[in-house]
């Protein structure tokens, strides 16, 4: 050897193989953060309480799955990790000399939830409109979703559940309410109505009209029109057969209106005159406070008795402003019960307009 292929030798790479009659080299590509060496070494995966992971070394992804030996790798320092969609270890720091031969085993977690349905045997269920099959321990990744189940003859039922990692939910969601049908009848063909329940479900049309596939409940109707009294009605409907309700709307009358004006003002009236006077009596009343003070103060005979037979008056003055605010606020409460009370169905109106006059009769009763 002369003295040339000295200075070659000095000056190859480490992960260059050679020998002295011939030289062969193979160069393995793993990322920066490996110290390659000049002897390779072996390393088996493998993975409890799953195999078949993902093998990532040094955050690369390996076309290999555990459990798996790794021949020839270059020594030096691995960060070693598995996973796949529902499990993942933690990453484990691996320095390897040359000449190792090492077995590592790596201790995945699950990274998902289980969720057991109950339900229906006929009921079709759902999460995120996607269907289900498997209803008994069913993994998922830690969401949010919503479990929906349709079931001939009964309301869709609608829940939303958390799934977190490593907790196990059972969600209830058995179709409980039947369906039925409501059938209104409304003496308006322009009248707008809206029935709605407690959940926010609602229906509206106009006019007499008949909806299929109510849920069982109690439902609040609506019925409105311009120029008539509105209807307001707690329906109670019940599943598995057809529920009828006669809906009367009743004009305003002009005997009606007026009579609904008198109350208001006689409440307005009632009202302004109980704050007046709830309001003069408690200046009054302070003042009375102040003559008793004075009264109780005073070291003259003459003083005391002139404060004493003021401060009687004007106490029987005050508990008769009192006593009569009470009353008007008594009446005003009255009158507003009255106005909200009265109904257009008290008052029928009849006018009669002969030829050639303007004779108008009303009656009310």
């Amino acid at each position: 050897m002369d003295i040339s292929s000295y200075f070659l030798i000095l000056f190859l790479p480490a992960n260059v193989l050679f020998s002295q009659s011939s030289m062969e080299f193979e160069q393995h590509h793993f990322p920066t953060q490996t110290q390659f060496k000049t002897e390779s070494v072996r390393l088996e995966v493998t993975s409890k309480p799953v195999v078949g992971l993902d093998i990532y070394l040094n955050g690369q992804k390996q076309i290999q799955k555990t459990p798996f030996a790794f021949e020839n790798l270059p020594a030096g320092v691995y960060l070693v990790h598995a996973k796949n969609k529902y499990y993942q270890s933690k990453v484990r720091k691996i320095t390897l000399d040359p000449g190792d031969d090492r077995r590592i085993t790596l201790h995945a977690e699950a990274q998902f939830g289980t969720l057991s349905i109950n339900a229906r045997p006929e009921a079709i269920v759902t999460f995120d409109y996607n269907p289900i099959s498997q209803l008994e321990n069913l993994r998922l990744l830690p969401q949010t979703i919503t479990l929906r189940a349709e079931c001939p003859g009964f309301a869709m039922l609608k829940k939303v559940v958390k799934i977190e990692k490593q907790v196990h939910r059972k969600v209830e969601l058995i179709n409980d309410k039947p369906l039925g049908s409501v059938k209104l009848n409304i003496n308006s063909t322009e009248a707008n109505f809206t029935l709605t329940d407690n959940e926010k479900g609602y229906y509206y049309g106009t006019g007499s009209t008949q909806i299929n596939k109510v849920p069982q409940g109690k439902y609040a109707l609506f019925v409105e029109l311009e120029g008539f009294r509105d209807h307001r009605e707690i329906l109670k409907i019940h599943g598995g057969k057809e529920n009828v309700y006669n809906i009367s709307l009743f004009p305003f009358t002009e005997a009606y209106l007026k009579q609904k004006n008198n109350f208001k003002t006689k409440r307005n009236l009632a009202f302004t005159g109980a704050t007046i006077l709830i309001t003069v009596g408690t200046l009054q009343y302070i003042q009375n406070q102040s003559l008793h003070k004075n009264y109780v103060e005073t070291h003259s005979s003459k003083e005391a008795l002139y404060y004493r037979v003021s401060l009687e008056k004007r106490t029987v003055i005050n508990n008769s402003i009192f006593w009569t605010a009470g009353t008007l606020a008594v009446l005003s409460i009255y009158y507003q019960v009255r106005y909200v009370k009265i109904h257009p169905k008290d008052f029928l109106s009849i006018s009669l307009t002969p030829i050639n006059t303007n004779l108008a009769v009303e009656w009310r009763f």
